[in-house]
């Protein structure tokens, strides 16, 4: 799968998500909010949740993929001040 950083990509929740067979797609509990302090995946997403998520790494020698929730939509700490 050929993908850069910060690609936009748009797919269904499930427990791990699988972007081509063989490579994994996790949202890291951080990655899921700007503004508040998720304590559990399933207060964000639901199963079969169809979220926009951004890529935030690629690592090619475990076959895994970091998605951000949250850079998918407007920083809102940066439209304080």
């Amino acid at each position: 799968m050929a993908c850069r950083d910060a690609s936009e990509v748009k797919n269904a929740i499930r427990r791990e998500e699988k972007i081509s067979p063989g490579i994994d797609g996790l949202i890291h509990i951080s990655d899921m909010s700007w503004t508040k302090r998720v304590q559990h995946p399933s207060k964000v997403v639901k199963k079969g949740d169809a979220v926009d998520v951004v890529i935030l790494n690629i690592d090619a020698d475990n076959k895994r993929i970091s998605l951000g929730l949250k850079q998918a939509q407007d920083d809102p700490w940066l439209k304080i001040g």
